[in-house]
């Protein structure tokens, strides 16, 4: 399960995305977390859109982060899945290194990232 403590940064054809990572005393480094700066996100897993975002959301965050996903729909671009919740968060799911992973958007426009 990846925590939600410290944000690592990618770039995804020209977007930037957004990876919540775990934390501990010390900011872990890209080495320390298994993700490198050349790794390039992938297409969300394949299925229902609303069934997929669900799955990856609840096992990359608390259930009060997404009580339940409202409405998703897959981006044509990237093949990442852009979920809506029933508490208003939205999220983008997507894999990285094989991994599927969601993306909170509120924290990304936190750090300035427009278009989640």
């Amino acid at each position: 399960m990846i925590g939600k403590e410290i944000l690592a940064l990618f770039m995804m054809l020209g977007l930037l995305v957004v990876v919540s990572v775990s934390c501990s005393t010390s900011p872990p480094s890209a080495a320390d977390n298994g993700l490198r700066p050349s790794t390039t996100p992938t297409p969300a897993p394949e299925g229902n859109a609303v069934a997929v975002a669900q799955a990856v959301i609840r096992d990359n965050f608390e259930r009060s982060d997404c009580p339940s996903v409202t409405t998703a729909q897959r981006i044509g671009v990237d093949g990442s899945i852009k979920a809506a919740c029933s508490n208003g968060e939205t999220f983008r799911v997507f894999r990285v290194k094989g991994k599927a992973v969601a993306m909170k958007c509120s924290a990304a426009a936190r750090l300035g990232v427009a278009g989640c």
